[in-house]
């Protein structure tokens, strides 16, 4: 046998994450110096604009660091790849929406897809705000609610609106708890004490 012709499964393993790792990293470097995109400066702010936009939506789940370069545009912070991997394995539908190969904003429907559903992580970076993609999102994202109803006409769809967000929701049928027929919307954080 050749000398090094043999590799260990560890070894082989901790090759591909360090591999995924620098694909990752390389990802991130190129989106946070544009290198991928062609922006032009607006009225000397901050702000840009892409000119000539293609705009996709595609069924897929992105990779960690492409979601946490979404969740830090829109001010949410990050976290480990390890956690978002994770969620992300458990996510009923994704969708991503592109701007040739820029990955620019994110949908996602986690749930038991029959009885239970929840709309989360609706994105889309500022850049690109205030163009209609959140609502192409939500039009895609309702889509495949309709097929799931198939099953179950009486499935039912929840989400949690970010602060100032519930009238874009409500543009989908969505409707703010408390109300006459459901009571109010609750969540645990872990810092409570019983």
């Amino acid at each position: 046998m050749r000398k090094g012709a043999i590799i260990s499964t560890e070894r082989t393993t901790a090759m591909q994450k360090n591999l995924k790792y620098q694909k990752e990293l390389k990802i991130l470097a190129q989106i946070k110096n544009n290198k991928q995109s062609k922006f032009f400066l607006v009225d000397n702010e901050k702000r840009y604009r892409r000119k000539n936009m293609q705009i996709n939506y595609i069924e897929k789940t992105p990779i960690a660091a492409e979601f946490n370069m979404l969740t830090e545009s829109v001010g949410w912070g990050t976290r480990e790849n390890n956690i978002i991997e994770e969620a992300l394995r458990n996510t009923l539908y994704s969708l991503c929406v592109y701007d040739s190969n820029n990955l620019i904003g994110y949908g996602r429907i986690i749930g038991d897809k029959t009885i239970f559903l929840y709309i989360q992580d609706i994105m889309v970076i500022p850049e690109y705000q205030g163009k209609k993609i959140g609502t192409g999102i939500m039009n895609k994202l309702i889509e495949k609610i309709n097929e799931y109803k198939k099953m179950n006409p009486e499935i039912r769809t929840y989400l949690g609106a970010s602060k100032g967000k519930e009238s874009f929701y409500e543009k989908f049928g969505f409707v703010s708890r408390p109300n006459e027929e459901l009571g109010a919307g609750m969540i645990l954080y872990d810092d409570q004490k019983y």
